[in-house]
């Protein structure tokens, strides 16, 4: 279990980052264009809505007599946004936003741990980021990229909220390695501020790969390995696990002082998933995915404890997840440096 939840952790520094979103917009012939022949396409815009049905919430220290939590389902969904704001042969800078949101629906919530599960039932979790992207070419071969975040992480009102407890920061480097058309490979370091105040520095990796006009991988290390299929240019299918994980600073109820105490909540899941991409007509594409959840221990870590806060345990059931999104790509020619 140690050992379990140690890769969790690690790899959960690395969710934030997207390294496949460094690789931005491709540039010019004489220097190096980030990404490789067939791969599923960028995303400048997306709106996107998933479930995950029928879920039991086990706590650590249930018994077999105690009476069961049970999520009928958990509803997620984001909406995505980046733009350029300089856009020229050398270097290419782009900012975004993406909110993403969830919300536990719960359809009986036990004996055990039931202020936690109450202070959740059917309230939004969410993360609302800005973000700032930048890619510099060194020669037609080499190219420097790099991503910075602020995050909003809770259950804050309103779209946004800089307030420390919820506030995470990131920084992200990477130098990419294209020596032909079809492969890809760069090493990076994720910088992070987490809410706790700690600084911990990640290493990552990225591989992409077409193999044929069919066959591709698409990878972003330790996180996401991804095969590829492409039918054609408006046909794709990707396929494979990918990790993710959240954290939210949430305000639970004390039973014995009436007070709000602030927590953090922090789960992650290893998904198996199979994507379909589809070209609707021109920018306009549509993403529907399906898939499996093995879902990691959720912790809530009480902070008014200090430096050794009192964690509570909970073990997620395993289970299927459904997805559909919509989003806005670029065809090639559409924008400058592309072909």
């Amino acid at each position: 279990m140690r050992a379990t939840l140690s890769l969790c952790l690690f790899l959960s520094f690395c969710t934030v980052l997207c390294a496949q979103d460094l690789l931005l917009t491709p540039i010019g012939e004489t220097f190096c264009r980030p990404g490789v022949i067939n791969k599923a396409p960028g995303k400048g815009f997306v709106l996107d809505y998933g479930i995950n049905p029928n879920i039991n919430l086990r706590s650590e220290n249930a018994t077999s007599i105690s009476e069961p939590t049970k999520v009928g389902v958990i509803h997620r969904y984001s909406f995505k946004i980046k733009a350029p704001i300089l856009n020229k042969e050398k270097i290419k800078m782009l900012v975004g936003w993406n909110y993403y949101g969830e919300k536990y629906s719960f359809d009986q919530i036990g004996d055990i741990n039931t202020l936690l599960f109450n202070t959740i039932d059917d309230k939004q979790l969410k993360s609302s980021r800005l973000s700032l992207y930048m890619i510099r070419p060194i020669n037609h071969k080499y190219y420097f990229a790099l991503k910075g975040v602020v995050s909003s992480n809770g259950d804050y009102d309103g779209g946004i909220n800089f307030d420390k407890r919820y506030s995470r920061f990131d920084v992200a480097t990477i130098f990419g390695v294209k020596k032909r058309s079809n492969v890809e490979w760069g090493v990076g370091l994720l910088f992070r501020k987490n809410f706790n105040g700690s600084f911990p520095i990640v290493p990552f990796g990225i591989y992409n790969h077409t193999f044929n006009s069919k066959w591709g991988v698409e990878m972003t290390i330790p996180t996401s390995f991804m095969g590829r299929y492409n039918f054609n240019e408006k046909n794709i299918i990707l396929f494979g696990p990918q990790f993710d994980s959240r954290s939210y600073s949430i305000d639970v109820r004390n039973s014995n002082t009436n007070q709000l105490d602030p927590f953090i909540m922090r789960r992650s899941e290893l998904r198996f998933s199979v994507r379909y991409d589809y070209n609707i007509k021109s920018w306009l594409w549509m993403e529907m995915t399906t898939g499996y959840v093995r879902n990691f221990t959720t912790r809530f870590e009480d902070l008014e404890n200090g430096l050794d806060p009192e964690i509570v345990r909970v073990d997620p059931s395993n289970g299927p997840y459904f997805k559909f999104g919509i989003f806005l790509s670029p065809p090639k020619g559409a924008i400058k440096g592309m072909k």
